[in-house]
């Protein structure tokens, strides 16, 4: 499976990032029940540059994107967390564990930070 690339510039104000995040094809709610892991590393297996465990927010969502809604909403800090990262690509790790099930639930994606103009 083909991990997706989200581009932010480095040192905008960088809106919030909203996932589809899906299992076998159905969107799931993740409402309530499960808290939520976001890992920031330059290659897998190396040293995080940040994680984040706040501002990651979750919902049943519907539909699909651009015009359907998200259900799994990541809120950027102002400061630090993306403003802390130079120009260069960088591969993402979130995880998600639900209470209920206890299974854990790993989506990668890669986030582009370009260089302002």
């Amino acid at each position: 499976m083909e991990r997706p690339t989200f581009e932010y510039v480095v040192g905008a104000d960088a809106p919030s990032l909203g996932l589809f995040v899906r299992e076998n094809g159905t969107l799931l709610d993740l409402s309530s029940g499960y808290t939520f892991s976001l890992k920031v590393v330059t290659a897998a297996g190396s040293a995080a540059e940040f994680t984040k465990t706040s501002g990651i927010s979750g919902a049943a969502g519907s539909g699909l994107p651009p015009s359907g809604t998200p259900n799994v909403t990541i809120q950027w800090a102002t400061s630090g967390e993306l403003n802390s990262l130079s120009a260069s690509t960088r591969y993402l790790a979130q995880l998600t564990i639900t209470g209920g099930d206890s299974r854990q639930r790993i989506r990668q994606f890669y986030l582009s930070m370009l260089p302002a103009a």
